[in-house]
């Protein structure tokens, strides 16, 4: 709590300070802006689709392994030593094929994060040059994200500079 108040405190001293050198500040909402992106749009469904069919595999092993554990705790007192062992060694490797599919397919750093990345990057490319450009040839000092965590408690709607990003990287407001 301490260390937020800090930070709250230290944002509004350097807007103070920006205000009072005649500092340019503007802010953007990058998840509107990538919103108004038709191929964004487009990747976002992608990207469900792709997810929800490794769900739907995800599932099926979970399914399929529940049902080799049903088999085996009815079978099992049925079996030999040497068949129950084998049976809980197919239900251990089971177990270890549904975490490493897990773990490769949705982990942080896994396939679904990957083709995230390749998708979204060259658009998030494309909106930082024009932040760049912004503070080279208009003169911003700061630029706010205001859809990311950040210290900004209040803009003015008129610094909003949003739509002239989305502009600028060569789209156009969808209604």
């Amino acid at each position: 709590m301490i260390k937020k108040t800090c930070l709250v405190a230290f944002a509004l001293f350097l807007c103070q300070i920006a205000y009072s050198q005649g500092f340019r500040v503007a802010y953007v909402d990058s998840e509107y802006i990538l919103g108004q992106i038709p191929e964004y749009q487009e990747a976002k469904r992608t990207l469900e689709q792709l997810a929800q069919n490794w769900r739907e595999q995800l599932n099926t092993l979970k399914d399929e392994l529940v049902e080799m554990e049903k088999t085996y705790q009815a079978d099992k007192v049925f079996l030999t030593a040497s068949l129950r062992e084998k049976r809980e060694a197919d239900i251990q490797l089971k177990k270890e094929t549904l975490a490493l599919f897990q773990q490769q397919k949705f982990a942080p750093e896994g396939d679904l994060y990957q083709k995230q990345e390749e998708i979204t990057s060259p658009l998030y490319k494309k909106m930082y040059d024009v932040f760049e450009k912004m503070i080279q040839d208009e003169k911003y000092q700061f630029i706010f994200d205001v859809s990311k965590p950040s210290c900004l408690l209040l803009a003015d709607p008129k610094i909003n500079k949003s739509d002239y990003v989305l502009t600028k990287m060569g789209y156009r407001k969808l209604k």
